[in-house]
């Protein structure tokens, strides 16, 4: 199967990726995660030069590095959020009401 190059920016640093047309979608998605550091659960979002949304599939059309994909991380998970007491709210206090 033939191989593609997709040019794209996340985070404002310029990467490419190269996989072939038969792999997984789940292997891109895997590939593009890893670009942009993201975890397991994060959403991600690739755009076209005209800012439209694309899929992240094996049938993404190859690009030039003049016309890169742009990559965002939409949504993280937060497993760290601060916790009532750490932010000096008494939760039991709403709950009494």
């Amino acid at each position: 199967m033939a191989t593609k190059i997709i040019y794209f920016v996340v985070d404002g640093k310029n990467e490419q990726a190269e996989f072939r047309s038969d792999d997984f979608s789940d292997d891109l998605k895997e590939t593009f995660r890893s670009a942009a550091e993201a975890g397991p659960h994060d959403i991600l979002k690739l755009y076209n030069v005209k800012g439209n949304l694309v899929n992240i599939s094996p049938r993404l059309p190859e690009n030039t590095p003049q016309t890169r994909y742009k990559l965002e991380v939409v949504a993280t998970q937060c497993n760290d959020a601060p916790t009532g007491t750490e932010l000096g709210v008494d939760f039991s206090a709403i709950e009494a009401r």
